[in-house]
Parts: C-alpha cells; sequence; structure tokens
C-alpha cells in the first residue's frame, strides 16, 4: 500500500512538472525571462523590438537613480501625454508612458517598471493592439498581468479600459465597438487577477459613440486638459 502510495505521488509529480514546463515554454515565459537576465542572447529577428538594448539602458538609468515611486502609470503615447503630478503633487508620481508602445513592448520594460519600485501601477494597453484579432489581444494582456503580478507582488495594479477613438478622423485605426468588447475581457481579466478596473471609455466617449474632437487633436491622444475626468476618477485609488 505505502509503495502504491509513493509511486503515485511521484506520478503526480511527474505530471505536474511536466504540464508547468509546457506552459512555461509555451507562453515564452522562460525564453523571455532568460533574455531579461541576461542568460541568453536575444535572437537576431523582430521577436524583440528594434529599441530592445536602448530599453535596457533606460532601466539601468532609473536603477542606478534608486527611486521608490508612490506611483507609476505604465502604458503607451496616451499615458505618455499625461501630467498626473499636476494634479496629485503630494505623490511620488512616474510616468513609464512610452509612444507607440504595445502589450508585447510593456512586456519587454517590466524591468524598468520594476526599477522604480512603485506602489501602484495604473495600466494603459491595447489601443496599439487593436488591429489585431481580439482573443490575439486579450491573451497577451493576460500574459502581461500575470507577469507583473509573479514579479511584484506586493504592488497594486489597476487595469485602465482602452480609451475610445474617433472614428470620422481615423476611419482604418480602429474601431470602437471592437474596443468596447475588449474593454469587456480587461474587466473580466481585471476581477481574475484581483485588480480594479477603471472605466474611462465611458468617461470618454460621446452620444455618437465617438472621442470627441473637443478633448483630441487627433481623434486618439488627449488634449493636456482632457485629462480632468482621468484624474478625477482615479483620485479615490490615488488616496486609499
Amino acid at each position: 500500500m505505502k509503495n502504491k502510495v509513493i509511486f503515485l505521488l511521484v506520478i503526480l509529480n511527474v505530471l505536474l512538472f511536466a504540464t508547468v514546463t509546457y506552459l512555461a515554454i509555451h507562453t515564452g515565459y522562460i525564453k523571455r525571462n532568460f533574455i531579461r537576465l541576461g542568460i541568453i542572447s536575444p535572437p537576431q529577428d523582430s521577436v524583440l523590438p528594434m529599441d530592445y538594448w536602448c530599453i535596457q539602458g533606460w532601466t539601468n538609468t532609473l536603477e542606478k537613480l534608486n527611486i521608490q515611486a508612490d506611483i507609476v502609470f505604465f502604458g503607451n503615447s496616451i499615458t505618455c501625454g499625461s501630467s498626473f503630478h499636476d494634479y496629485f503633487p503630494d505623490k511620488k508620481i512616474i510616468n513609464l508612458g512610452y509612444p507607440g508602445d504595445n502589450i508585447k513592448g510593456m512586456l519587454y520594460r517590466i524591468d524598468m517598471l520594476k526599477a522604480v519600485k512603485p506602489h501602484k501601477c495604473f495600466i494603459m494597453a491595447g489601443i496599439n493592439d487593436s488591429w489585431r484579432p481580439k482573443e490575439e489581444i486579450i491573451t497577451q494582456y493576460r500574459d502581461l498581468i500575470i507577469q507583473l503580478k509573479y514579479e511584484m507582488p506586493k504592488v497594486q495594479f489597476y487595469i485602465e479600459s482602452i480609451l475610445p477613438v474617433n472614428s470620422c478622423r481615423f476611419e482604418n485605426y480602429c474601431n470602437n465597438t471592437k474596443i468596447a468588447e475588449i474593454n469587456i475581457e480587461l474587466a473580466r481579466i481585471a476581477t481574475e487577477f484581483d485588480c480594479p478596473y477603471i472605466d474611462l471609455y465611458t468617461l470618454y466617449i460621446d452620444e455618437f459613440s465617438e472621442l470627441p474632437m473637443s478633448l483630441s487633436p487627433d481623434g486618439v491622444h488627449l488634449f493636456h486638459d482632457s485629462y480632468d475626468r482621468w484624474a478625477d476618477i482615479i483620485r479615490p485609488y490615488i488616496y486609499q
């Protein structure tokens, strides 16, 4: 009987190890982290962004500054255009918005985020991936959240919805119907990983289901004073 129990435990452990290994390889987790740790060199093709080594340099600079941030805004050009330190001057805020960045690019910037040791992190991602299949976007977004939660378990993450666009100005850029569908999935991811979900989409859409041009210079990005409503909705999370 004892031998049977031992045999069963061995089989279960082997199956568990095989499953974890398969998932790690299948999602690229092992390879991505070996590259980030410098154990292996990145492939000389389009798998990594062209600015990979530049990002490593910025990360090194941030590490040497030895910053302890209260709050980080992590995202693309829409985040980059914000100045939330003007709204919350009593908080040590760092803006890690990177124009043109997509979800995959943000995966390669996790070390940059870790370098500033934040207490809270607001994530804005997805608009630069909106041309891709919805299922692919959601899969990579989940991968991003899994990685962030694994590497920074003490950080409180907030998932912000994708903003609407003005389709009259950006006919072929993306579709607000698709953006709304993706946001529904982002809300589910937020629930799954215990991250508060912040609905910015509703704040910025008008009665015609468009981003008003009164709030945007180009139908995608925001005017400086258009961030007021964004700041108002996140205020409770900043100070909780």
